[in-house]
C-alpha cells in the first residue's frame, strides 16, 4: 500500500463502463483514491467534496447529462484551485481533438494530455501518475 504521500485521488469520468472498470480497478490496485462515473454531473458534484490531483475525462459521451466538453465549460464556474486540475482528455476524437486544442487554449483549460482511443491502460496509467505529480 502507499503512503499518504504516494496515494492520488483521481476522477474518472467515462461513459463506457468497461473501460471505466478497468481504469478505475487498476489505480485502486495501485492504492490511489479513484471515484469513476459515466455523467460528467455526477463528477461536477464530487468537486465540492475532495479536490483531486488529476482528472481522466472522456469527452463525447452521448446518454450524459454533461459531457467532457460541458464539465470544461462548467469547471470555470469553480475556484481556481478546482479549475487547475490537470485534465487527460481520453476521447475518440484523439487526434483530431489533439489538433483542435492549440497551446493556449490547452493551457487556459488546464489541458496537460490528449489520449486517443482505444487507449492502452499501461500508457494511461503513466500518464496519469506523470500528470498528477507534475
Amino acid at each position: 500500500m502507499k503512503s499518504g504521500d504516494d496515494v492520488l485521488h483521481i476522477l474518472v469520468i467515462e461513459d463506457d463502463t468497461n473501460l471505466r472498470e478497468a481504469i478505475v480497478d487498476a489505480l485502486r490496485e495501485e492504492g490511489h483514491f479513484v471515484r469513476g462515473t459515466a455523467d460528467g454531473i455526477e463528477a461536477l458534484a464530487w468537486l465540492d467534496e475532495l479536490i483531486p490531483d488529476v482528472v481522466l475525462l472522456d469527452m463525447v459521451m452521448p446518454k450524459a447529462t454533461v459531457d467532457g466538453f460541458e464539465f470544461i465549460a462548467r469547471l470555470r464556474d469553480y475556484p481556481e484551485d478546482v479549475r487547475r486540475i490537470p485534465l487527460v482528455l481520453v476521447s475518440a476524437l484523439g487526434a483530431q481533438l489533439a489538433e483542435a486544442i492549440d497551446r493556449k487554449t490547452a493551457t487556459e483549460l488546464n489541458i496537460a494530455r490528449v489520449l486517443p482511443k482505444p487507449v492502452d491502460l499501461t500508457d494511461l496509467l503513466s500518464i496519469t501518475h506523470a500528470v498528477a505529480r507534475r
